[in-house]
């Protein structure tokens, strides 16, 4: 065990476990990883990708604990560590299959995240083309997109490609 004045990390031959408090924005995290072999570096997984892979917790939920009073740390350490043992249990035996899929998860989260920021943006754009009535532009956009279009959105596009 590690301890320094705002971190904490647990170690065992296979894992380690980091809790962090940040006394400034009060965010309380807890990762997990595997050790790394030699001459690799280590990689943290927050236990609330982990929850969210085992649909322990709403996959829009996950923001960290905020707690601004050290003095106040103590329940949330304590719901923090049951959840570690309820959802984390293959996680801290070191089953590299269950931190493969862990890593699986949270690339697909990520992409998913790039990919709906893209269609945001694409979708910002053409509604401001649509609205400049530059149709050109509104088929090239929404062409772009065309597998994740709403059916209004489809009726603008093919409005669009007419004109």
């Amino acid at each position: 065990m590690h301890c320094e004045s705002h971190s904490l990390r647990y170690e065992t031959p296979q894992v380690f476990v980091a809790i962090e408090w940040d006394p400034f924005s009060g965010e309380l995290n807890g990762y997990l990883g595997l050790q790394p072999r030699s001459a690799q570096r280590a990689e943290a997984f927050s236990l609330n990708d982990l929850l969210r892979m085992e649909q322990a917790i709403k996959p829009s939920s996950g923001m960290p604990a905020q707690v601004v009073d050290e003095g106040r740390l103590e329940p949330f350490l304590e719901e923090l560590a049951t959840k570690m043992r309820t959802h984390a249990t293959p996680a801290l035996n070191g089953d590299r299959m269950y931190f493969r899929r862990l890593e699986t998860f949270r690339s697909a989260q990520s992409e998913a995240y790039m990919r709906e920021m893209q269609l945001r943006h694409v979708r910002s754009e053409a509604e401001k083309a649509w609205r400049e009535r530059n149709f050109r532009e509104v088929a090239r956009l929404y062409t772009s997109i065309e597998h994740d279009l709403s059916e209004s959105e489809k009726g603008k596009l093919a409005y669009a490609r007419q004109h």
